[in-house]
């Protein structure tokens, strides 16, 4: 904000912008398209007597990247039987904006939609009980965005193969 109706000039990435504060203060400026990054930002305001601000500063972070995933699990393989709890973790590259969610697609045709994750900044967790009878594979997504609305777009995913069938007995025959 600024001194209401004062004449605001705004240098950022080394262009110089001006606008006019509004009534109550309030301006803003639209800046040429800017890559990702942190730019300083420097300001004045010059009000209508002709006398200038001191220099305000910040920073303008752009983030026009979306962020990335690694998903692991805690077992030693992807097989997996009914009652087993795999903890499933999503490790993206920049913080989430709020609580990602996981879809677990089964193959046979029920599926874990859309749950909450839990966690915070770059890691979330999710604890997979597999369900009985559901012998086949279990694919697993993660959706989030980051703290700039940048949506999580990868096909990153875990399959999980689900074997509850025993296997058959073996056969013995003497060696004569």
């Amino acid at each position: 904000t600024a001194e209401a109706n004062a004449r605001v000039t705004v240098t950022v990435n080394n262009a110089t912008y001006t606008t006019t504060a509004d009534g109550s203060g309030n301006w803003s400026i639209t800046t040429a398209t800017l890559p990702s990054g942190t730019y300083s930002v420097i300001a004045t305001a010059t009000d209508a007597a002709g006398n200038t601000s001191a220099v305000g500063t910040g920073n303008l972070v752009i983030d026009t990247k979306a962020p990335t995933v690694v998903l692991t699990h805690s077992g030693s393989d992807l097989i997996v039987r009914d009652a087993d709890t795999e903890t499933i973790t999503a490790t993206f590259s920049e913080s989430m904006t709020a609580t990602p969610t996981i879809t677990i697609a089964l193959s046979n045709g029920t599926s874990i939609i859309a749950a909450a994750l839990s966690g915070s900044g770059t890691t979330w967790t999710y604890p997979w009980n597999v369900p009985a009878g559901s012998d086949g594979t279990a694919t697993v997504t993660v959706a989030g965005s980051d703290l700039a609305g940048n949506a999580y777009a990868g096909t990153t995913n875990l399959v999980f193969t689900i074997d509850n069938t025993a296997p058959t007995e073996p056969v013995v025959t003497s060696a004569n």
